[in-house]
């Protein structure tokens, strides 16, 4: 409740994931799921849809990792520091539809980066290995755990 104010009351009458698994998995499709520290909403989803008998596999983008490869030497980079930094609204935060929000305004800003960067409008982003995205996928990535951006080592999927 301290972090985002849900109360057990608010999500009684909730449907449960096994009712909106398949409705879910229509939805989403083949597309990228992106977030912001991905490797957390994604392993949450999955394990979700693990446990409702359903299988979840897509491609994803974390907006950490891509803010620091294409915006580097920010002060912060989380969501609400980003946010505050590039003046992006974020009324709620921890609410999923404002962070969704703020989080679909960083995706817009690295497709604009990414598309300058591939018309050579700017300096060639070095290629790497996005850690957070191989977590997501349950991968090990290939760095070592301690070269890893601090984000990413931080993060924890759900328990079970």
């Amino acid at each position: 409740v301290a972090l985002t104010g849900i109360t057990d009351e608010m999500v009684a009458q909730a449907p449960r994931v096994e009712e909106i698994a398949d409705a879910l998995l229509a939805f989403v499709g083949q597309r990228v799921f992106v977030g912001h520290r991905v490797a957390f909403d994604y392993g949450f989803l999955r394990a979700e849809c693990e446990r409702a008998g359903r299988e979840l596999h897509l491609p994803t983008l974390c907006t950490v990792a891509s803010m620091r490869r294409y915006f580097p030497g920010l002060p912060s980079y989380s969501l609400s520091g980003l946010s505050t930094h590039f003046e992006i609204p974020l009324e709620s935060h921890h609410r999923a539809l404002d962070d969704a929000r703020a989080t679909a305004h960083l995706l817009v800003m690295l497709n604009r980066k990414r598309a300058a960067t591939a018309t050579g409008d700017h300096e060639k982003p070095r290629q790497e290995v996005d850690p957070c995205e191989q977590r997501a996928r349950g991968l090990r990535p290939r760095e070592t755990r301690a070269r890893q951006p601090r984000d990413c080592r931080k993060q924890a999927g759900p328990r079970g």
